[in-house]
């Protein structure tokens, strides 16, 4: 790390570490060479996740993000409207929603879907539009917060975003 740190090419580049709980310096020396952070062992996928927002962004997100395709159906959606909207992008803190025909900024509505079997039932609002061709995913839509969420739907999510983070890695030993 302190060589990549010297050469200009690489000295941008955020590092990382990890140590073991037993490691009492691991923290103080990681910082000292220039780590951006150093994370306790075991590690969760929400800890990494803020590890790496606050390592990168500008404005860190404090919620993690997938991308995920669901249908979405919203009670504001008249029936001459053929698109079926699914969201994009979903975290417990809201969803982008795929859609040619969205809300104004500010809207509030209900949207329903459903994550591994249950239904999710919600009041949003629209934070932002996206044109087609702009945004990370260059679909049109729109950003939604969640304005009333149960705990439990909250939680069902949360579950199966981390379910989707942690797809294929085996749990750590004890």
């Amino acid at each position: 790390m302190h060589q990549l740190k010297k050469n200009s090419r690489t000295a941008g580049i955020p590092f990382i570490t990890l140590r073991s709980t037993d490691d009492l310096r691991g923290k103080e020396e990681s910082l000292e060479l220039g780590a951006a952070d150093c994370l306790d062992l075991p590690l969760s996928p929400e800890m990494l996740y803020r590890a790496v927002q606050a390592a990168t962004e500008t404005k860190p997100r404090t919620c993690i993000r997938i991308r995920t395709i669901q249908p979405v159906t919203m009670d504001n959606m008249e029936a001459s409207d053929v698109e079926r909207p699914y969201m994009l992008d979903l975290s417990e803190g809201g969803m982008f929603l795929r859609t040619t025909k969205p809300a104004a900024v500010s809207t509030r509505f209900p949207v329903q879907f459903v994550l591994n079997g249950r239904n999710i039932s919600t009041d949003v609002s629209v934070i932002y539009l996206c044109q087609a061709g702009r945004g990370p995913w260059q679909e049109p839509g729109m950003g939604l917060v969640f304005v009333r969420i149960s705990t439990e739907d909250r939680e069902q999510i949360r579950q199966f975003i981390r379910g989707e983070v942690t797809r294929g890695i085996k749990p750590a030993r004890a």
